[in-house]
């Protein structure tokens, strides 16, 4: 997470019932709550997450589904980095720059059982600097994120949030990445590999 948005964010942190991380995730970084974040281990077992009858859930970069028991009487909200519809799945930000996007951003979406199907939120967006890497991109949607979840559990909070249906027509995927995925060819058009060397910087 950025430092902009973080100490809002981890205010926002303190007020819930729970936090869960998985391994060493950002939401350790709020101090004093280890005895309120629960191990993917845990979270993974609807019959122990149930019962708490949490009014939300807030997903970030959790890189699993959460199940239909934990979301089907419940607001569960997710970030993700990219302006939805475009480039669902795993790696957004790599694709954006491998196809020469002008654009990007972060979403804030409700969360449905398909993969990053529903409806969008809230959207911020921002431009892609041509010599912009992977690594400095990631840090600037970081900062967006923590800004964006902030705004939304905010209006969420005020009955201010709009949905907005995603547009099938429109959907394009980021699968994620792998070494042989990433490897550059220097057959392709030079502004092909320079794109990819941007977007594989600073690791695949």
């Amino acid at each position: 997470l950025g430092k902009t948005s973080l100490p809002g964010l981890i205010g926002l942190i303190r007020l819930a019932a729970w936090t869960v991380s998985v391994d060493s995730g950002p939401m350790h970084l709020a101090a004093g709550l280890t005895d309120r974040v629960l191990s993917l281990h845990t979270w993974s077992n609807p019959a122990m997450v149930g019962p708490w009858r949490a009014d939300a859930w807030v997903v970030i970069a959790f890189g699993q589904k959460l199940s239909a028991p934990l979301i089907a009487d419940r607001f569960a909200i997710n970030l993700h980095a990219s302006l939805l519809p475009r480039w669902r799945g795993a790696a957004p930000i790599q694709a954006a720059m491998l196809a020469g996007d002008a654009e990007t951003g972060v979403c804030i979406m409700r969360m449905l059982l398909g993969m990053d199907a529903g409806p969008v939120l809230l959207a911020l967006r921002t431009g892609i600097d041509d010599q912009e890497t992977a690594g400095e991109l990631t840090e600037r949607l970081s900062e967006m994120g923590a800004e964006a979840i902030v705004e939304a559990v905010t209006m969420l909070e005020l009955g201010s949030l709009e949905e907005v249906p995603q547009d099938p027509s429109l959907v394009t995927f980021a699968p994620k990445i792998d070494r042989e995925r990433a490897r550059l060819d220097f057959t392709r058009p030079a502004i092909d590999v320079v794109r990819a060397i941007h977007a594989y910087d600073p690791k695949p």
